[in-house]
């Protein structure tokens, strides 16, 4: 054990015959009872090497709370590891005495023993340490060594949380759903049902608001897509029509050949001229012109437009990935736009594939040599099928805004119970996770996430103090086509279980 006799703990001095002494039965003791006096501060803790157990397991940051004496490790470690036989290393002031107290432990119950760095600590129970002063000041700690039940960066998928679509009556024709004005629009067209637009904040409830939509055309069902401040959708013959409420709709005035997205303030399409394939945009800004569509470009079924800002570009970047070119040809390419231009960035990244669903959403990153991850944002693709109508049941992952992908870790793929489809969309919507009156876990819906990101998520959601909720975002996968042409009737919900897990205070 290293002894150390910090300074700042030379102020208890002054307390210190006010110090309660406990005896060795209470380990978890009242800490308002108690004063930390000279000598019984414990420093510094952390658990000694052992590859055995687990890689880099001295990097692992226990908190110190000095106040309630506890001390633990916020950051849970891996599912499954084995906490029955550990070393540590603590630090306190050198004439200090400190005893380790184990109860219920699976491998090591209800003994008392000096501490030493060399002596095993069977954590899978209760375990306290109990420090004594040289002028006979005890002081309790509760130790707590956290393990999660939980693969922790698995995407899960719950079974029993999938949805039907509201409204639709008989067989499912299609669907679409859009993020706009902090709720997801769904529009659906089914046998019985006709055509229906719907909204909800809350996609996982059942509260779907049926909009008294006033068409006045059949739309391309879709096609709905979704700006800042207005709804678009093409009607059976191509021709762009808009909202801003989803009831009153007016026509744009141009018909277009195919929908690409909504970007900030306007809505992008191809436009056929002809032999031509022109880029447009509605409404037109000042100085627009349209401009002949790349051979490679394609101009259906690609991804819908994911939007990334950047602190150098004035006005964020969309992209696409993937996609059918006006030949026929399906590509894995990813093209960006810049709010002026498209380019083609990378070549065939992805396998070649229309009808793929792109969505951002959290990612933890292992910092090397240490157990601490770093969290950020990436890109998921998911589904869409091949030239031969297969479909792709791989998850694929960028953390460089689109431009690269790779093959996702196991642990993010989908489960087999949800089928692969192509023309799918993810929305990403969170919900408040509440500390109720009797200790339980509750969730309540909260604003929807920024549209013009689509599914953009704010980082910093998780808990680093002690807070009684915290913000977790959950991932809404809508319909889609199935490898036999039928429409998914399926609402899914997933959320990557570290983001769930409540936070250790």
């Amino acid at each position: 054990m290293k002894r150390k006799f910090p300074l700042y703990l030379l102020l208890t001095m002054l307390v210190a015959s006010f110090a309660v002494s406990c005896d060795s039965d209470e380990v978890l003791t009242d800490p308002s009872q108690i004063i930390v006096s000279n000598g019984t501060g414990i420093t510094s803790f952390s658990i000694k090497p052992d590859e055995d157990v687990l890689l880099n397991l001295d990097s692992v940051f226990f908190s110190i709370d000095l106040v309630n004496r506890k001390i633990y490790n916020a950051d849970s470690l891996p599912k499954g590891t084995d906490v029955s036989g550990l070393c540590i290393d603590l630090e306190c002031a050198t004439s200090a005495t400190v005893e380790v107290i184990q109860k219920g432990g699976t491998v090591r119950r209800d003994t008392v023993f000096t501490y030493s760095d060399a002596d095993t600590i069977d954590f899978t129970g209760n375990v306290g340490l109990r420090v004594k002063a040289a002028d006979g000041t005890e002081v309790y700690y509760s130790v707590k060594v956290n393990v999660h039940n939980l693969e922790s960066d698995s995407l899960y998928w719950n079974e029993m949380a999938r949805r039907d679509m509201p409204f639709a009556s008989g067989k499912l024709l299609a669907s679409k759903a859009v993020a706009y004005k902090e709720k997801a629009y769904l529009l659906v067209s089914s046998t019985e049902g006709g055509i229906v637009l719907s909204n909800n904040d809350n996609p996982y409830s059942y509260n779907w608001q049926k909009v008294e939509a006033q068409f006045g055309f059949v739309p391309n069902v879709s096609t709905l897509e979704a700006t800042n401040d207005a709804l678009y959708v093409l009607d059976e013959n191509g021709a762009l029509y808009t909202s801003a409420d989803g009831e009153s709709w007016s026509s744009c005035g141009v018909t277009w050949y195919s929908m690409i997205g909504g970007y900030t303030d306007r809505v992008l399409g191809v436009q056929k001229d002809g032999e031509a394939f022109m880029h447009d945009e509605y409404p037109r800004k000042s100085g627009f012109e349209q401009s002949v569509v790349d051979a490679d470009f394609p101009v259906t079924e690609s991804s819908p437009i994911s939007l990334t800002e950047s602190e150098w570009g004035a006005e964020p970047q969309g992209f696409i990935v993937g996609g059918i070119t006006c030949d026929g040809k399906y590509r894995g390419d990813v093209w960006a736009y810049d709010g002026k231009a498209w380019a083609m960035i990378n070549s065939k990244v992805l396998p070649s594939l229309a009808g793929m669903t792109v969505f951002q959403y959290v990612n933890y990153e292992k910092i090397a040599d240490t157990m601490s991850y770093r969290e950020h944002r990436a890109w998921f693709a998911v589904g869409g099928r091949n030239s031969k109508g297969e479909m792709n049941g791989k998850v694929y992952i960028s953390r460089h805004q689109g431009l690269y992908w790779s093959v996702a870790d196991q642990l993010l793929q989908l489960p087999e119970y949800i089928t692969p489809a192509c023309g799918a969309q993810a929305l990403v919507f969170s919900k408040t996770l509440t500390r109720s009156s009797d200790g339980g876990w509750v969730s309540t819906p909260s604003k929807q996430l920024p549209v013009w990101a689509r599914v953009v998520l704010p980082l910093g959601t998780r808990a680093s103090q002690n807070v009684s909720e915290w913000d977790c975002p959950y991932i809404y996968l809508f319909g889609g086509v199935d490898e036999e042409g039928n429409a998914c009737n399926n609402i899914w919900r997933g959320v990557l279980n570290r983001l769930t897990f409540k936070p250790i205070i």
